[in-house]
């Protein structure tokens, strides 16, 4: 029986988006840590989910108006740090991956330019993922063979054929749903483009059990420890 692979969302059992909450995602059993990436004033990518900092730190201000070693000093809580993406793909490996998903704010080119040039760096598993068809299309062009998949929050408004074409023809390797749009049908038809499919955010059980039985490839969890159980149960790990 295929095993369903666990993402952990954010990381786990720490403060979101850290170094800590990654390393327990690892510690716990999970397949990967997922992980959002913005640029910073100075043109760093930087590991952050939110548009500011006001959220997840001690600080206040826009991600793209706050220069690197700024944001380097704020607390993240419980001691942590922003990571950088270089920090973070420092701890995917071969059996623990990193999902990295790029948060565009208009700035599509740069954004893949600096993503891409961290990725090639890495020595561990890496996919990355984005909303924006603009992010992929550029780095797919950039790196050819990188591992790339599209993001979708709902039904695309081109429609689902166009969408798959885009896919398969910018050699995306998958396309990863929310709950509200995926399907047993639209996955199914996912899988017969040749593509991946995960979905997000897996967190309940019944949800799990049903995703699974739908054949979701992989799972994006808030509670990595829970989904793993789920789908051990399931004989899914």
């Amino acid at each position: 029986m295929p095993k369903v692979e666990v993402i952990a969302h954010r990381g786990a059992g720490g403060p979101e988006n850290t170094l800590k909450a990654f390393r327990r995602a690892r510690e716990l059993g999970a397949d990967w840590f997922e992980c959002d990436v913005r640029l910073c004033a100075t043109g760093e990518p930087v590991v952050i989910h939110d548009r500011t900092v006001n959220r997840t730190t001690n600080g206040t201000g826009r991600v793209d108006e706050v220069p690197l070693h700024r944001l380097l000093r704020l607390d993240a809580g419980r001691g942590q740090r922003i990571p950088t993406l270089r920090q973070a793909l420092a701890l995917a490996g071969a059996r623990f991956g990193a999902y990295v998903e790029a948060k565009v704010q208009g700035n599509a080119i740069a954004l893949a330019h600096a993503v891409v040039g961290e990725v090639q760096r890495a020595h561990g598993r890496v996919v990355v993922q984005s909303f924006d068809t603009e992010f992929l299309e550029v780095a797919a062009q950039l790196a050819p063979k990188l591992h790339l998949e599209l993001l979708l929050s709902a039904r695309p408004k081109v429609g689902w054929q166009p969408t798959l074409e885009f896919a398969v023809g910018h050699g995306l390797r998958g396309i990863n749903l929310s709950l509200r749009a995926a399907t047993r049908g639209l996955i199914r038809k996912i899988h017969e483009a040749g593509l991946r499919c995960a979905v997000y955010t897996a967190n309940s059980e019944p949800t799990i059990r049903q995703l699974a039985s739908w054949r979701a490839n992989a799972l994006i969890t808030d509670n990595a420890q829970a989904c793993l159980r789920a789908l051990k149960s399931l004989g899914k790990r």
